[in-house]
């Protein structure tokens, strides 16, 4: 997708700065953005102590998220089966299927579905103390 993200797909290697890394050991850098999947730029953090939240959802097929907004900067990664996520107000939609990670819509509203397959995803939000990680839309 264009943008401003690094996504390896594929396994590209990330090598490590350190000098005395174990070759046997791989990493990979899965994603790396300044925006959202919908090209809208991350501006800022919230204000506070920095709070780090993890969340593991299991997303039934033929299931739909409620539509929500975030406060915070989060990337989601599926780990098994396939997630649409689909912006209210634009209609825009990516498919984004295991192995692949995309970077959460702030302060818009968006929500997931599935179709055929099932989705477990796992979220990484980078909040602060006392502010929630998601607000169900009206």
């Amino acid at each position: 997708y264009e943008g401003d993200h690094t996504v390896s797909r594929s396994g590209e290697p990330h090598t490590p700065h350190d000098a005395d890394h174990d070759p046997a050991v791989e990493t990979f850098l899965v994603m790396q953005t300044t925006q959202s999947w919908n090209d809208v730029p991350y501006t800022h953090y919230p204000a506070g102590t920095p709070q780090l939240a993890v969340m593991r959802f299991h997303i039934p097929p033929h299931s739909y998220l409620p539509w929500h907004t975030h406060d915070v900067p989060n990337v989601a990664y599926v780990l098994e089966g396939v997630l649409t996520v689909e912006d209210r107000e634009t209609g825009l939609t990516r498919v984004v299927r295991a192995g692949e990670a995309f970077g959460e819509s702030v302060d818009s509203v968006h929500r997931g579905y599935t179709e055929d397959l099932a989705a477990e995803v796992i979220a990484i939000y980078a909040g602060a103390e006392g502010v929630p990680l998601s607000r169900t839309a009206d």
